[in-house]
């Protein structure tokens, strides 16, 4: 009961607080950047290579299985997971959570490179 009549007594005050902090709070918002979350990088890369309209068994001894071995080898790959269609193959890999992603995006470029003919 104390607190409402000390509140009724200084309504002024209160009144004067009350529009203070308000417009602090819309000027610190107007300040704020429109990123406040951080960059995330995921550290996973996916390969496609589409080949015409090739046979899947056929496609996964030719294109599949030579761009997994040559991928597997790229520094900081944790996982290989692959998907073969007819004529086309998908391979995620997942690397380790402190990679460097654009240093890991140039190692598997070039072991494309190496493969691709």
């Amino acid at each position: 009961m104390k607190v409402l009549a000390f509140l009724q007594r200084h309504a002024a005050a209160v009144w004067l607080a009350t529009l203070v902090l308000v417009a602090l709070g819309i000027g610190s918002a107007r300040r704020l950047p429109s990123a406040i979350y951080p960059e995330v990088e995921f550290p996973r890369i996916v390969v496609v290579a589409r080949v015409g309209g090739a046979p899947p068994d056929l496609f996964l001894t030719t294109v599949t299985r030579p761009l997994e071995q040559a991928l597997t080898s790229t520094l900081g790959v944790q996982r290989i997971r692959s998907k073969t269609i007819r004529g086309a193959t998908e391979i995620a890999l997942q690397f380790a959570p402190a990679t460097d992603m654009w240093r890991a995006l140039q190692l598997t470029d070039a072991r494309i490179a190496e493969v691709r003919p």
